[in-house]
């Protein structure tokens, strides 16, 4: 079976539609400090629209993160994933990466000020995400890359939780660098610096479909999916709680969504055994969110033809 290409998708050699063009030259500094609920559902009826009509008089050009989507579904999912007409996908892929693209631009002034006058943030399991950290103890928080991981920032900032993100390196949104492109001193480093925040009651968020440090391949609807062991052996050294969690565009952007799984808890005595048991529960849970949002697959792929929204894993 192929692996999941989690990695960019880029096509310099396709033009970008001037309206395209427009936004990100003109718009993008304003849209930092004026976000309304209106803008992402506007910016969702623009995408949907705008495809729609590029694809019916088959001249403007599309971008390719939406152009080629469906030949990507169809690649990782085979008959596992059951997806919307070739062109409807089209239409919600390039919506998605619109709103994204203003998720990104309004969280780069922090969750405090990104919470005021957003589309309604509805969570569900809340209540794992409260008993984890109740008494002071840090809880990891795990999620692929997959619709809008950067909203869980939201949910912290409500419930007054302390978190820490961690990444690759070169990325902004990130507070500790120990994932994907780190060396072994940089990751041994970054280690200490989460088990410390983790003894501190902090939340750490990592996103571990990468191949980094050890990993290991799951099956995944129809291919198979990098895992990086990291996150989930450092939840049982620093003995907290693992939850899986899932952010989501809701339909036509007009609310966003957060799901937290109960805690993981595989059986066996601790070590990467039973960190594979528990990447592969993740992995079972994250087959069943791509089925009800296949759009919202391969998230930090890029829009425009330049840098994208967040630095995506190495292939």
């Amino acid at each position: 079976m192929r692996p999941l290409e989690t990695g960019p998708l880029d096509d310099p050699r396709s033009a970008r539609p001037a309206w395209l063009r427009g936004v990100r030259r003109t718009l993008g500094p304003a849209l930092r400090a004026h976000l309304r609920p209106g803008v992402f559902a506007a910016a969702h009826r623009l995408g949907t629209a705008y495809a729609r009509w590029a694809i019916r008089v088959g001249a403007p050009p599309l971008p390719a993160g939406a152009r080629r989507f469906p030949e990507r579904v169809a690649r990782l999912g085979g008959a596992a994933l059951v997806t919307p007409p070739p062109d409807r996908l089209v239409e919600a892929r390039l919506a998605f990466l619109l709103v994204r693209a203003l998720v990104h631009r309004g969280l780069a002034g922090g969750a405090a000020a990104a919470s005021r006058g957003w589309p309604p943030l509805r969570v569900d399991g809340q209540e794992h995400l409260e008993a984890a950290v109740a008494g002071g103890r840090g809880a990891v928080l795990v999620t692929p890359h997959f619709g809008l991981p950067p909203l869980v920032d939201l949910l912290l900032g409500r419930l007054a939780i302390a978190g820490v993100a961690g990444g690759g390196a070169g990325d902004e949104s990130i507070d500790v660098v120990g994932g994907a492109g780190a060396g072994v001193w940089q990751r041994a480093r970054s280690l200490h610096r989460l088990r410390g925040a983790l003894a501190g009651g902090a939340v750490c968020v990592l996103l571990p479909d990468v191949k980094a440090g050890r990993w290991v391949e799951l099956p995944f609807l129809g291919g198979r999916l990098a895992i990086t062991l990291g996150p989930f052996l450092l939840a049982q050294l620093a003995g907290c709680p693992l939850l899986p969690y899932f952010a989501t565009c809701g339909p036509g952007a007009t609310a966003f969504g957060v799901r937290i799984a109960p805690p993981l808890a595989p059986s066996g005595a601790p070590g990467e055994a039973v960190a594979v048991q528990a990447g592969a529960a993740l992995v079972r849970l994250y087959e069943d969110e791509a089925r009800r949002h296949p759009e919202q697959l391969l998230a930090y792929e890029r829009l425009f033809g330049g840098r994208p929204a967040a630095p995506p894993p190495p292939a």
